[in-house]
């Protein structure tokens, strides 16, 4: 009887909704958030890498979800993934997102992409609760660009969280595959797992490896933002209108070449030298010279590596030229 009814429910024009962390009421074409009282949010594993190839790509999402029936029925919901567009389809009708999937218990669902206003939209398909533990997995491929001053990003919501039973995720895990200079928005405070650097709590520089985030009782009252932002400046400029090295030094194809030589021959000796050596400070070559070591130390991306040396020190075919400009220049 308590199946009927719900079925019931669930052919009513206004139908439940829920999202991967969250439930929403739907009347017409409009989703208005709402609060399960049943089912409990136990578990979630996020993964989020990022994949690019020049300037193009975006990010690879997994999530694992654990979710509690407490009952001993049944419970048939309309259940629905929520997500922000990508940035490359702002005031699009679609999404963006590509490759999703969906399993429940183990059991590929079918989905259909909804959406709830200008920015979010859902992945709704029909799931149906077993009593007990119930386990939700989703994966697809959001894809970026470089925006202004070629920087990307990835949104993650996470908010709707609070609207499962008490509010919360009892156990959450995040893990973050980027690497460069990362900004983190929200209140997530991550760990560095391999070789970077923690500026401060959302502000990071990561070589390699990933960061790592890990909460009980997790109450979700922020989304999460991954910025990747370039070394230097953002535009690549400083404040006078003059090349920043830092951003030269890391992606000289950020320039126009005639800019690059303007900034060569009318530049100092001494910025000519710290250009020169920024190159081979970005993969962490330990400098002899005490004042360049201090120079670079003071730097939020240098992190030093024993295993580094001149010789043996990979750099890009961009920095290369640059490299043999500057010691032109240095005669």
């Amino acid at each position: 009887m308590k199946k009927l009814l719900i079925l019931f429910l669930l052919l009513r024009i206004t139908v439940m909704l829920f999202s991967n962390d969250g439930g929403f009421i739907s009347t017409g074409d409009t989703l208005h958030p709402t609060i399960n009282s049943n089912i409990s949010f136990a578990y979630e594993r996020l993964i989020i890498r990022e994949q690019f190839d020049g300037n193009s790509g975006g990010y690879i999402v997994d999530a694992y979800f654990i979710f509690m029936n407490p009952t001993n029925d049944n419970i048939n919901l309309l259940v629905g993934f929520e997500s922000q567009a990508s940035a490359l389809y702002s005031g699009s009708s679609e999404s963006g997102i590509t490759n999703f999937s969906v399993l429940m218990n183990g059991k590929l669902l079918p989905y259909k992409e909804n959406r709830i206003n200008d920015s979010t939209f859902a992945f709704v398909f029909n799931a149906e609760f077993k009593p007990g533990k119930n386990v939700i997995m989703h994966s697809y491929f959001m894809p970026s660009g470089h925006g202004w001053g070629w920087n990307t990003g990835f949104h993650y919501v996470l908010q709707t969280g609070s609207r499962w039973r008490e509010s919360l995720i009892k156990d959450i895990e995040i893990l973050v595959f980027v690497k460069g200079n990362i900004q983190v928005t929200g209140n997530y405070d991550f760990n560095i797992i391999g070789l970077g650097k923690k500026i401060n709590s959302r502000n990071y520089f990561i070589k390699s490896g990933y960061l790592y985030f890990k909460e009980t009782n997790f109450k979700p009252v922020d989304d999460l933002s991954v910025i990747t932002v370039p070394i230097g400046t953002y535009t690549g400029f400083n404040k006078d209108g003059s090349i920043n090295i830092d951003s030269l030094a890391d992606q000289p194809n950020r320039f126009k070449q005639e800019s690059i030589e303007t900034f060569l021959q009318s530049t100092t000796k001494s910025n000519l030298r710290i250009l020169r050596n920024t190159i081979y400070g970005l993969y962490g070559y330990i400098f002899k010279d005490t004042e360049l070591l201090t120079l670079f130390r003071a730097k939020d991306w240098y992190i030093p590596d024993p295993n580094v040396s001149m010789e043996t020190v990979a750099i890009s075919n961009d920095q290369s030229k640059l490299l043999k400009r500057i010691q032109f220049y240095e005669k």
